[in-house]
């Protein structure tokens, strides 16, 4: 072995998929350069687009429709968006060529999809088992309430299966939500307890962040993943200002500087989003996706408001984006056949 095989075998090796995404492929030979853009981002960006708008109105219809609601309904209504988010995680990796393929670098677009669906999947069934125990009127409060521990065990475990199916920023950023939940709930379990009980509770949690996070996150994809996470806690709050109250009930109108603030939030949501998509469609990290994704949503749910129409407008053009994405992904998938095909009749 020479020194150019020594240094390239001991090279280390990224293991890290969401650290960047590879520039778009070149046209391959035989292809329009015109049809080069189908290897881009560009097919995926638009279907987190329609995912975030569909995702939007769905979450403002519930808004203004969960309190009206019974039990079955809200158990029913939140089964079925579960099932929907696992069915398409398995269905995309089952076209990707099952879980022993879905991390290789080639998979990549398929291995984000299905993160994303494992890190929604992790909160919708967190809901639906707090909404089952809310059914059964079963006594919680607030300083001691033991059911919160089965909701965040259920959540936690949907985390972790997302985690080992589709590793990434998204299902380890919901494993950290679940693993914080999960502490919450031990809290609430042992009930009222010195005040020292928390803070250790918070540390042991930390203690095993910070041992396991190094080990599946790169550093630099965690700092972009935790600045957009600030951006859009700090947006988002006043984004939503004018959806508080009830629907349907006049509202005291707000204060002129409030406004102009809830005006710029929304601005800025925006811009993070086309910035988010584009960095990622540039070749960023997977943490200017989701940031984007999230901002989309966001800015969409505060635009629309509580008026039909809009959240009506968001759907029917968030479902059209998803339609568009998803053809065009089958149109990338069919295209390495083509070539193979071309290949064979151009032969001698």
């Amino acid at each position: 072995m020479d020194a150019t095989q020594a240094s390239q075998a001991t090279a280390p090796v990224d293991t890290q998929a969401d650290t960047a995404i590879a520039p778009a492929v070149p046209a391959a030979p035989g292809v329009p350069a015109g049809r080069s853009w189908l290897r881009s981002p560009i097919p995926e960006v638009l279907g987190y687009v329609g995912a975030a708008l569909v995702g939007s109105a769905a979450l403002n219809f519930v808004a203004q429709s969960w309190e009206g609601w019974s039990d079955a309904v809200r158990i029913t209504v939140v089964s079925v968006a579960l099932a929907v988010l696992l069915g398409a995680a398995v269905g995309f990796t089952i076209a990707s060529g099952g879980p022993r393929t879905l991390n290789e670098p080639e998979k990549d677009q398929y291995r984000r999809v299905v993160g994303v669906c494992m890190a929604l999947a992790t909160i919708a069934s967190a809901l639906l088992v707090n909404v089952i125990i809310d059914a059964t009127r079963v006594p919680r409060t607030e300083d001691s309430d033991p059911w919160i521990l089965i909701t965040a065990l259920t959540a936690f475990v949907v985390a972790a299966a997302g985690a080992w199916l589709a590793r990434g920023v998204m299902t380890t950023l919901a494993v950290a939500g679940a693993s914080a939940l999960v502490a919450i709930g031990i809290v609430n379990v042992i009930g009222p307890a010195p005040a020292w009980v928390w803070p250790a509770v918070a540390f042991a949690g930390w203690a095993a962040w910070m041992a396991i996070a190094p080990r599946v996150l790169a550093v630099p994809v965690l700092a972009e993943a935790l600045g957009m996470a600030w951006v859009l806690a700090s947006l988002a709050p006043v984004a939503l200002a004018e959806q508080r109250g009830e629907p349907g009930i006049p509202m005291e109108p707000m204060p002129d500087d409030l406004v102009l603030a809830m005006w710029l939030a929304r601005i800025t949501l925006a811009l993070v989003a086309v910035a988010g998509l584009v960095l990622f469609a540039r070749g960023g990290s997977w943490a200017w996706a989701a940031g984007g994704i999230i901002a989309a949503a966001v800015a969409a749910m505060a635009v629309a408001g509580q008026a039909l129409g809009w959240v009506a407008g968001l759907l029917v053009a968030g479902v059209v984006l998803l339609v568009v994405s998803g053809v065009l992904l089958l149109a990338r998938r069919r295209e390495p056949d083509e070539l193979d095909d071309a290949d064979a009749g151009s032969g001698p």
